[in-house]
């Protein structure tokens, strides 16, 4: 007999307790060769701006007595990229929650991705 480990976090129901972290995961179909997607419990993508964001020049990673820092600056794909070439296929998961944060610098970013969230077919 199989356990049931589904869990229920602020009101979300998860098949199981594992998630992929976000930044960790970058949009998680990087690692769909090494980890069966399906099997998460969820995943949070990396997060998104409106427009693609290059990040930081290297070095970016900066080891210190207490641990790693890192300085990535946000690289993103932007929010219509995800949108069009990353959530398709995610969308196809069964029973797995992705979680995406967009960035939203100014107030008209915030106006701009409601709108395109309610173009999307995936809303």
């Amino acid at each position: 007999m199989i356990p049931d480990l589904r869990v229920s976090i602020a009101g979300i129901e998860l098949k199981n307790p594992v998630i992929a972290a976000s930044g960790t995961f970058a949009y998680g179909l990087e690692f769909e060769d090494v980890v069966h997607l399906d099997r998460l419990g969820g995943f949070v993508v990396k997060g998104l701006s409106r427009e693609p964001i290059i990040g930081n020049p290297p070095p970016r990673l900066y080891e210190t007595a207490a641990g790693m820092l890192n300085a990535i600056g946000l690289q993103n794909i932007g929010a219509r990229a995800f949108v069009d070439e990353k959530l398709p296929k995610l969308r196809t998961l069964k029973d797995t929650i992705c979680r995406v944060r967009v960035e939203c610098f100014l107030s008209q970013h915030a106006v701009w991705w409601h709108s395109v969230r309610k173009r999307s077919p995936f809303a």
